[in-house]
């Protein structure tokens, strides 16, 4: 009798036992929950590719001025181009980098110029390098390889009015995306003062503007480069049949009158 007591007080103890690692062991919703808790949301494509993207890559017109900015280097220049590349629905875009010292190299021209060529819709562009002292011939070349294939360009403004690191061999990298921009109606190029440039670049540039069929307004600056009486007169001959013709050296002849900023202008306007 005392032997089957302590049996079954064994077995009580032994069922007690059981029952306190049954209420230790958690439940099948306990694990469904912590399942559902370390579960990650899924999310849209469309939302990953919107995270994915920069704010910036739905503007259409980005204007920068950083004229005459002297502590500008190649630093501060390559600090711009992520946002320039992510700015791929941009229209209208406009960049001042005139009047930059040394600091800012060709190396940092030439990084900012590629970062065109992500703009695929762009059809306005104006930039302007005057005076700018380390703006050479790799630095345009750069700049006509980011402007190919831009078939929605309409206006194109560049100013390298005192870029005398320029020679006439880098205007021969404008014929394939003057060709590429069937709609370009609008062209402005100041190379004034640019002082390695001879009538042949000057000459191509005008014989691939000729042949767009949308052109309608065409200026030139051609002022103190290396162009002579007869290639100036050449262009004017090639640019016949535009409506819209401009093709000036009077920045070269203003200059040595010594005439101030403002009479210099009244006296470009009329050539």
């Amino acid at each position: 009798a005392a032997d089957a007591e302590l049996e079954g007080q064994g077995g009580g103890e032994k069922a007690a036992a059981n029952m306190d690692r049954t209420s230790a062991m958690p439940s099948k919703d306990t694990f469904d929950g912590e399942r559902h808790c370390r579960r990650p949301s899924r999310k849209s494509t469309a939302e990953t590719q919107k995270e994915k993207e920069p704010e910036f890559a739905l503007l259409a017109c980005l204007d920068l001025n950083f004229h005459g900015c002297l502590m500008l280097s190649d630093d501060g220049l390559d600090k711009l181009v992520p946002g320039l590349t992510g700015a791929r629905s941009c229209r209208v875009m406009r960049i001042d980098l005139g009047g930059l010292p040394t600091r800012a190299t060709s190396s940092g021209f030439k990084n900012v110029f590629g970062a065109f060529a992500t703009m695929s819709v762009l059809a306005e562009l104006f930039l302007n390098v005057r005076g700018s002292a380390e703006v050479y011939d790799s630095c345009l070349v750069t700049l006509c390889s980011a402007l190919l294939a831009k078939e929605h360009m309409r206006s194109l403004h560049l100013n390298f009015h005192g870029c005398s690191g320029i020679a006439t061999q880098s205007l021969f990298s404008f014929k394939d995306p003057l060709r590429s921009a069937k709609k370009l109606e609008n062209i402005f190029l100041d190379f004034s003062e640019c002082t390695q440039i001879h009538d042949k670049g000057f000459q191509e540039i005008c014989t691939c503007a000729k042949a767009l069929p949308e052109l309608k307004r065409f200026v030139l600056h051609i002022g103190g480069t290396q162009i002579s009486n007869v290639g100036l007169a050449d262009l004017e001959q090639t640019m016949k049949g535009v409506p819209d013709v401009k093709i000036s050296r009077a920045v070269k002849w203003a200059m040595s009158q010594g005439l101030t900023f403002k009479e210099k202008d009244i006296a470009a306007s009329g050539r």
